[in-house]
């Protein structure tokens, strides 16, 4: 019975690992939330590196800047770091 549970669980550890590590899967999220048209007037950088995905927000808007914190921070993302400003919001999500 136990050995069962502890497959189990070992089983969940790994699928929710490997979409945590998933680039595509960690790009096609971020793509997802930036595409919404809460942010098509908003000023948003997104750049790559080996290790990371880093994306910056700037608005005036702070109803924008949370609606964009709530809708990354209900995602399955390893974040790396994480600035807050009232005019800006700094991302950083792993990739590895």
């Amino acid at each position: 019975m136990e050995t069962i549970q502890l497959e189990i669980k070992a089983k969940e550890y790994k699928d929710l690992s490997n979409s945590w590590k998933n680039e595509k899967y960690i790009n096609k999220t971020l793509d997802e939330i930036l595409k919404n048209s809460i942010f098509k007037n908003e000023k948003i950088v997104k750049t790559a590196t080996k290790e990371s995905i880093k994306i910056k927000i700037e608005t005036t808007d702070s109803r924008v800047l949370d609606n964009f914190l709530n809708r990354v921070l209900n995602k399955q993302l390893i974040i790396k770091k994480l600035e807050l400003d009232k005019n800006f919001i700094i991302l950083e999500v792993g990739t590895k």
